[in-house]
């Protein structure tokens, strides 16, 4: 029950105490806009940013942002709020932390060069995460003005190399992009991710006609990074011309991607390096991931190299039978965490290869899985959508006689048969019997824990269905019929 004495406000005094955004103070404002900034972004390590004298100093978080966010108009900040009214765009303008986050369109309808100037200016000497991208367009089949806007954005980048944490391009044609032994120059001390992506190669070195005279004097180094994606051609011509930049790059951390890529007869450069100078630069590098996309290099001969490549993760996709056995034929046995082949011409490798996990994809009918699979030895394989796996390959994979194999998944595979499956799980029980009964092994009577058939023309029958829960596997049974 109310005191007798209370009654409500009175009108007069609720208008006094409230408060419109427009009331509140400039220093309130910008702490709600650099709150806004970080939570469209991600927070990721710490440092000091440079605020205006009077503005709020503990604003030391930074925000580095996901890559889906690039493209969509929501995240392009603070371009909206600085659009508002005279107020808001002098406050945003005072606070160079929001201006960081550069995305230049290089598509038909271009971000203006006069944006891009802005904000390199407004973020005065902060750290900067840079993307110049194309915007998906299915109707657009080519665009011959790319490689010019490139180029325009390219000349207002350069001198703030030094700065940039993150430079990701990702374009139609390997032409348009910056390139890495002609264009950029100095020590980038910040650089940690160098995205170099393109969707077509189209036999056209990238960068102007020489090399910026300032790099003899100052060339590309890159002592922070840990991603590089490029083009085959950028990668080569680095290789040949920056062995600076090679020795620059930390050993051992380096995740590379390299790809779109065929030596051209009409550059020099693409035939002076060959598969054999790509394996002694990934020797130096010590590539903890390894990820090669379409690429064939010049295939002039030189002597072996006495060198292998070690990486935690490798990902081969689209090489051709060459490509792949001369990648694969210095491929360290063991260490391999991950193996990825989609789309390549595999074959019999002649030496072993082990790797905990295994996974192919889009392997045609012409291939011989099989010949392949009786180098490999591992924990886990993943087949899907390859018409080349076929009830040899199923025996094969009963018959390794090391039993290493613990989980099996098969998708979208139509050439193998319930009897191939059933078959190969009971080769591979008896292994582990007679391994069990020699005392080398510790395991239950079914070789795999996990068993999953997708995809697969046959429907089970419920007699069917309990052999292989009962046979087939400990753990986890699936099998799905194709709809």
């Amino acid at each position: 029950m109310p005191f007798p004495d209370a009654r409500p406000p009175d009108r007069q005094d609720t208008t006094d105490t409230e408060m419109t955004f427009d009331s509140l103070p400039n220093e309130l404002v910008s702490i709600i806009f650099t709150h806004m900034y970080e939570m469209l972004g991600e927070e990721e390590g710490f440092r000091k940013l440079f605020v205006e004298p009077g503005m709020d100093e503990d604003c030391d978080r930074d925000v580095t942002w996901k890559d889906e966010n690039a493209v969509d108009p929501g995240y392009l900040f603070p371009k909206a709020i600085a659009a508002v009214c005279q107020r808001w765009r002098e406050i945003v303008e005072r606070l160079p932390i929001l201006w960081t986050r550069i995305v230049a369109f290089v598509d038909s309808s271009p971000t203006p060069l006069s944006e891009v100037e802005a904000y390199l200016k407004l973020s005065r000497d902060l750290p900067l995460q840079v993307y110049v991208l194309t915007r998906p367009d299915h109707d657009l089949e080519e665009d011959w003005g790319e490689r010019t806007r490139c180029r325009d954005v390219i000349e207002l980048l350069v001198p703030h190399i030094p700065r940039c944490q993150k430079i990701a391009f990702d374009v139609m044609y390997s032409s348009s992009l910056p390139s890495i032994s002609k264009d950029f120059l100095g020590c980038a001390p910040l650089l940690q991710m160098l995205n170099l992506k393109c969707e077509t190669d189209d036999g056209v070195a990238s960068g102007g006609q020489d090399p910026r005279s300032e790099i003899a004097e100052e060339p590309f180094l890159t002592p922070a990074l840990k991603d590089l994606c490029v083009d085959g051609r950028n990668f080569v011509h680095a290789s040949l011309a920056l062995p600076s930049w090679i020795e620059s790059i930390p050993k051992g951390q380096i995740r590379l991607r390299v790809h779109n890529f065929a030596a051209s007869d009409s550059i020099s450069e693409d035939l002076e390096f060959n598969l054999h100078d790509f394996i002694l630069v990934l020797e130096r590098l010590k590539v903890v991931r390894l990820s090669l996309s379409n690429v064939k290099f010049s295939d002039h001969s030189t002597v072996v190299p006495n060198a292998s490549v070690s990486a935690d993760t490798l990902e081969l996709e689209r090489l051709n039978y060459h490509t792949f056995t001369g990648i694969m034929a210095f491929i360290a046995d063991g260490g391999i965490e991950s193996i990825r082949i989609s789309q390549c011409g595999i074959a019999f490798l002649g030496r072993d290869l082990h790797s905990d996990c295994l996974i192919l994809e889009g392997i045609s009918a012409g291939a011989d899985i099989s010949d392949f699979l009786v180098c490999w030895s591992g924990g886990e394989l993943k087949v899907s959508n390859c018409p080349g796996f076929d009830d040899i390959a199923l025996e094969t994979l009963g018959n390794m006689d090391n039993a290493r194999i613990r989980s099996l998944i098969i998708e979208d595979c139509q050439n193998i048969s319930l009897e191939g499956v059933m078959e190969m799980a009971q080769r591979l029980n008896e292994w582990v019997a007679l391994q069990r009964r020699d005392g080398c092994l510790d395991r239950e009577k079914c070789a795999l824990n996990n068993l999953s058939i997708l995809g697969h023309p046959h429907v089970l029958t419920p007699a069917e269905e309990l052999w292989f829960r009962q046979n087939a596997s400990s753990g986890e049974f699936v099998w799905t019929a194709r709809k």
